[in-house]
């Protein structure tokens, strides 16, 4: 599949909802911007979901194009089984009770950028998870409350760092002075 997208000039950063999950950028509102697209012609070869696997700046010729595209299937398989190997480590992680160092290892999968891969859904999956139990367990600490809840909030703040949740920790400790 072909897709002719719109060169923008517009170069600010796209609107954040706060989320470390991934999001598509061919669907996105400025997909040159989120491809950082800076010259014309800029030929990307991307997979179904607009995975970048190539890039090309000046126009192709049909072998070199087609190559790439033949290639894509084996670059997307690779990504994908990198994903995985860090999946399964923090699934492990997680299921020894270390939030964090799976967090850690999820967190390293949406760097990645990729979106749609079997891999990185289920890295969505568990990290989505792992925040729901998050909040659960931050409501159940603030409406508790007690002595030790400062504690309690901070040591949430180090499990949860550089997810979402951690604003909502952050709301709690100020609240909870």
């Amino acid at each position: 599949m072909f897709l002719r997208v719109a060169y923008t000039s517009d170069r600010e950063p796209s609107w954040n909802d706060g989320s470390m999950v991934p999001t598509s950028k061919i669907l996105g509102k400025n997909p040159s911007r989120d491809y950082d697209i800076k010259s014309y012609p800029t030929m990307l070869v991307t997979d179904a979901y607009g995975n970048e696997y190539f890039r090309f700046t000046a126009k192709p010729d049909a072998a070199s194009l087609g190559k790439k595209i033949d290639a894509v299937a084996e670059q997307a398989k690779k990504t994908n089984e990198k994903l995985q190997k860090s999946l399964d480590a923090a699934k492990k992680s997680f299921e020894s009770k270390d939030r964090a160092k799976a967090l850690k290892g999820l967190l390293e999968n949406f760097r990645t950028g990729v979106v749609g891969l079997d891999a990185q859904e289920a890295s969505i999956k568990l990290y989505h998870e792992i925040i729901d139990a998050g909040r659960k367990e931050l409501d159940a600490a603030v409406a508790e409350g007690g002595k030790d809840l400062q504690k309690r909030l901070k040591e949430l703040k180090g499990i949860y760092k550089d997810t979402e949740l951690n604003k909502d920790i952050d709301a709690a400790i100020k609240g909870a002075k």
